[in-house]
């Protein structure tokens, strides 16, 4: 086998992935082939070209077209992975090797903090909307998310009546594998009285997923369809209520953070409560404890 261009091994990885069944990794390397694709106008480049000038360049056209750093920050080290995997196999030299000089932490900018108050949830929980609705609908999988500790949209989506019991939900979170019981707070348990009134067969909670979607494509593919659709009439609420924000479902995370912050809970009962690995991470969401601990912080929510 002889050396392959940027786009074959990409190609290659893409594949290897997706036979595993770990569909974000590949669509990762694929989002990495799409800028640098973009930027030669489709023309494949070999590992050589793939130097420090290229780099700086292919940053500055992602610039210009208004590609945050923090994207910009994810794309680069993902094609640093697919060159270092170049390397070990053989498709790229050692000493072509492009990141030793270009420097990945000068686009180490802080993640825009993304958060509401207290009193800005409270206006969305208590704005007046048909229940059972879309709006409705969008604004349960907020709040619920927001009062369980910020758990993700992908998450909450394969959540199943067999994760609750006696008043807490246990769940593993998708990304990181890390596992979470927490105490159901009140306003989580009316939002689930409501849903649990119309389960179906499928076992799931909220009314994102079904039997149907029975692989890890499918469910990513519907996820990502779904949660657009509440983002969506996420902002519609939020408009209703004179919030003048951006809100997307990612943003019940950062507040439940910022709102704990804010009562005084220290940094690292947060950073275990979110389940990060280190209070660094948690630090981008804010302007091991028991779970008895984390449920009376919890409490500062209501």
């Amino acid at each position: 086998m002889g050396k392959w261009t940027v786009f074959q091994f990409t190609d290659e990885l893409v594949q290897r992935h997706k036979d595993v069944g770990k569909v974000g990794t590949a669509d990762a390397f694929q989002n990495a082939k799409r800028i640098v694709s973009r930027f030669t106008k489709e023309k494949d480049i070999t590992f050589k070209e793939l130097d420090y000038i290229f780099l700086t360049r292919l940053e500055d056209d992602l610039l210009k077209r208004k590609v945050t750093e923090n994207s910009i920050a994810v794309y680069m080290r993902t094609l640093r992975s697919i060159y270092n995997k170049a390397i070990a196999e053989g498709h790229a030299r050692g000493n072509d090797y492009p990141f030793k000089a270009y420097k990945l932490t000068k686009l180490n900018t802080k993640t825009k903090k993304r958060a509401l108050t207290k009193e800005q949830v409270k206006s969305i929980a208590d704005h007046k909307l048909e229940l059972g609705s879309k709006l409705w609908v969008a604004r349960s999988i907020f709040l619920f998310s927001y009062y369980c500790r910020g758990v993700n949209f992908i998450d909450v989506a394969q959540l199943k009546w067999s994760n609750v019991e006696n008043g807490r939900v246990h769940y593993t979170r998708a990304k990181t594998g890390h596992q979470f019981n927490i105490a159901l707070l009140p306003p989580a348990l009316e939002i689930l009285e409501y849903y649990n009134a119309h389960q179906d067969e499928s076992g799931y909670i909220f009314p994102i997923l079904g039997n149907y979607h029975d692989t890890e494509q499918k469910i990513k593919n519907r996820v990502k369809k779904i949660m657009k659709e509440v983002n969506s009439n996420l902002r519609t609420v939020a408009k209703a209520v004179k919030i003048d924000f951006n809100i997307t479902t990612y943003v019940a995370r950062h507040s439940y953070a910022t709102v704990l912050k804010r009562q005084n809970v220290s940094t690292s009962q947060i950073s275990e409560a979110l389940g990060h690995s280190s209070e660094k991470i948690t630090q981008v969401y804010l302007d091991s404890f028991e779970n008895t601990v984390l449920d009376e912080a919890d409490k500062f929510l209501l």
